[in-house]
């Protein structure tokens, strides 16, 4: 019984959400062009490495971009399904769950 539940969450976790426009979700294209000028801007300066971004509205992606490296060390580029590495994160998990 594991090894089918484990076969079905797999099977559903590999399973994208589906695409749609922006404009049918009643969102602006130029409110998400906005969003990546700014983030392109942080990766041209120099102020970020690379960067991921994905805008989902009513469960459809409606933008998904990447932008630089993924490593500077090996000049490899941020892809959609770059692994980030998040140092740390137990600290503010742990202030959240104190407050």
């Amino acid at each position: 019984m594991a090894a089918l539940s484990l076969q079905v969450i797999s099977s559903v976790a590999a399973t994208p959400l589906p695409m749609a426009s922006p404009e049918s979700q009643q969102v602006d294209p130029q409110r998400l062009e906005r969003m990546h000028e700014l983030v392109g801007g942080f990766i041209n300066e120099g102020k970020y490495a690379g960067a991921a971004t994905m805008v989902v509205r009513n469960g459809k992606i409606i933008d998904w971009q990447n932008w630089g490296k993924a490593s500077i060390r090996t000049a490899e580029s941020v892809e959609k399904d770059t692994i980030y590495r998040i140092y740390s994160l137990t600290k503010v998990i742990t202030a959240v769950a104190v407050l």
